[in-house]
């Protein structure tokens, strides 16, 4: 297969519109954790596996340089954590569009700011108690603990001493 078949058949399975590059080209094939995988073969036959915006970034702007390539990620600029939850379930994950994206490290793409805001929008626990002034404790490290879950666990621990 060819360069351009390639590319063809990559684009094929992305939702997108060349002529509005504000809105997200999302993934429309198979997914792991929200990314898009793509799936193809090799010059040698061999099947690989790519992650869709990955490839997207490179089929737009070019190859990765490889002295760079094991330290750099794609972070995607469409992803505002103030607005959006993190987590597999984030569309931002199967965004494709190159405009979207940029080079960046780990550190910088999964900064505190950039991930864990969204868990300080959440009003209750996955219990459904309320986090507010009085039920809710903190950690050491900052993290929010429920209050009332934490003193219903505390209780089932002596119980069974």
């Amino acid at each position: 297969m060819t360069t351009q078949e390639l590319e063809a058949r990559f684009w094929s399975k992305v939702d997108f519109d060349p002529h509005d590059i504000q809105r997200c080209w999302l993934w429309k094939d198979s997914t792991q954790r929200g990314y898009g995988n793509f799936h193809f073969y090799n010059t040698t036959g061999t099947r690989c596996i790519a992650r869709a915006h990955r490839q997207a970034y490179i089929f737009y702007w070019g190859e990765i340089d490889l002295y760079f390539s094991s330290r750099i990620e794609i972070d995607h600029l469409c992803h505002d954590p103030l607005r959006c939850q993190s987590g597999d379930n984030c569309p931002h994950r199967r965004c494709c569009n190159p405009h979207h994206m940029q080079l960046s490290t780990t550190k910088n793409n999964s900064s505190a700011e950039r991930m864990v805001y969204w868990q300080y929008r959440k009003t209750h626990c996955p219990s459904g108690h309320p986090y507010d002034h009085v039920n809710t404790q903190f950690r050491t490290n900052g993290h929010r603990v429920c209050g009332t879950c934490n003193r219903l666990r505390a209780a089932r621990n002596r119980s069974v001493k």
